[in-house]
């Protein structure tokens, strides 16, 4: 039986492995379409520049109503490397950025780091045209646009250390610069007015040992300084809001990296999410027991915890929380969504849903949606409590996101990945089963973006 005080930090981690078939559109295997190749379903084949020969052969794109575009690169997304994640795709300013496909640039100087060869960044339109592809000389686990041109880290990674690795500024595709090689994990956690705010970390936390550094977008360096562990924070109206260490949320200015504050707990989302003043963290008691709490963004204060979880002794095992109109909806591991007054943390009802609810809520409309058992997601109204609709998936709900007018779902299973969209009614709106692991896909009003182990970059929608 699962504890109530695990710590839960990734929804997909504890959702993952519930095979079965959604039944929809599937990719075709084994047929030729040469890479930098974008189909829509008015206009097949529109070559916008080809990298490989067109007798390579690769799977046909996944197809369907739902499919707007596919844009096909030189190799997998994702996936086929034990413990390598690729970044979802960015969109900003009507570009997709992507990281994918490899290049002979170059191969790790070890066997087992990953992945066996260098990468490539995709600029495309979200027209689905191609805009530049720089093709790196290591791999590329993350990239992040910025004014103007585009961050992104290069190096390898050995499932336990990042080696080698280096911040990177694009323009057009062009590489500007690149910083010294460290032999650390780097994250690039946001920017302010063009400048790239970058964290070192390894597989080992700690609450000191490691670096949050500031680079210009000419390559100056603002401020370095000594931290714990930041895999994850955000950057807003010139804070970092940070999970440093196993338990912290720390602020620091972004102009000289000055630490404002920290504070017991840790931050939920990834990245976390920032609400007017307030934060919301995973805490605890005096004696232990596990809290919501809200923290004030000046002083790292906490303004009210809560602590009344299914069974009271156990406390409040929070797993995910979302504020909205003054009212903040959070889940907790051993089955029960809560909504409470911003303010002062005061309960104006509760649901329990009869199962683990181990990923965090989503608003959607006049419902917060909250992901049920592996496989189910609940709609509950925000006034009530009450349940409006259930829907439930034959693979693992991996995560939820909205959009203006639908509920968009992605599943993961053994075999495939599907994307589901669902009205705020919950009627079924569309969806796409792609073959194969995925990306996690990025939801915006322009459209669902997804990467695919196919070497795909897809968008979809109605």
């Amino acid at each position: 039986m699962n504890s109530r005080r695990t710590v839960l930090v990734a929804f997909g981690a504890a959702l993952a492995g519930c095979a079965g078939l959604d039944g929809s559109q599937t990719a075709t295997p084994e047929s030729a379409t040469p890479t930098g190749t974008t189909t829509r379903s008015d206009q097949r084949a529109e070559t916008v520049t080809d990298q490989r020969t067109a007798s390579d052969k690769r799977p046909d794109p996944p197809e369907g109503d739902a499919v707007r575009w596919t844009y096909q690169t030189n190799g997998p997304m994702t996936g086929q490397w034990p413990g390598y994640v690729t970044d979802r795709p960015v969109v900003r300013d009507g570009t997709v950025y992507a990281i994918g496909g490899t290049n002979d640039r170059g191969t790790p100087p070890q066997e087992r780091m990953q992945p066996p060869r260098s990468q490539n960044v995709y600029a495309v339109g979200t027209d689905g045209t191609q805009q530049w592809r720089y093709a790196a000389n290591k791999s590329v686990p993350v990239v992040a646009p910025a004014a103007n041109g585009v961050y992104a880290i290069v190096g390898w990674n050995t499932r336990m250390l990042g080696i080698g690795q280096q911040l990177v500024r694009l323009e057009n595709g062009e590489l500007q610069w690149r910083t010294e090689p460290r032999d650390r994990y780097l994250s690039i956690l946001g920017t302010a007015d063009g400048t790239a705010i970058v964290s070192t970390h390894d597989d080992e936390i700690n609450r000191d040992g490691e670096s949050l550094f500031a680079v210009t977008s000419d390559n100056r360096n603002r401020f370095q300084r000594e931290t714990g562990d930041i895999r994850k924070a955000v950057v807003q109206d010139g804070t970092v809001y940070a999970h440093e260490g196993p338990d912290r949320t720390s602020a620091f200015d972004t102009s000289d990296g000055t630490r404002c504050w920290s504070s017991p707990g840790s931050p939920l989302g990834d990245p976390p999410a920032h609400y007017g003043d307030s934060l919301y963290v995973r805490g605890e008691t005096d004696s232990g027991e596990p809290t919501l709490a809200a923290i004030d963004e000046s002083t790292g204060d906490s303004s009210w915890q809560y602590r009344e979880g299914k069974a009271t002794e156990d406390g409040f095992n929070v797993t995910g929380a979302v504020e909205r109109d003054g009212t903040v909806y959070a889940t907790e591991f051993g089955g029960r969504l809560v909504a409470l007054q911003s303010a002062d943390g005061t309960e104006q009802w509760r649901y329990p849903t009869a199962d683990d609810t181990r990923g965090p809520p989503v608003v959607a409309n006049d419902t917060v949606c909250v992901p049920v058992g592996k496989t189910t997601v609940h709609a509950v109204d925000r006034s009530a409590g009450e349940r409006v609709w259930s829907h439930s998936f034959k693979r693992s709900l991996r995560e939820m996101q909205t959009a203006s007018n639908a509920v968009v779902c992605w599943t993961q299973g053994a075999d495939a990945a599907g994307v589901h969209a669902l009205s705020f009614d919950g009627d079924p709106m569309w969806r796409v089963i792609i073959q194969g692991t995925t990306t996690a896909p990025t939801v915006t009003e322009s459209g669902t973006y997804i990467g695919t182990r196919s070497g795909y970059i897809l968008k979809l929608g109605e």
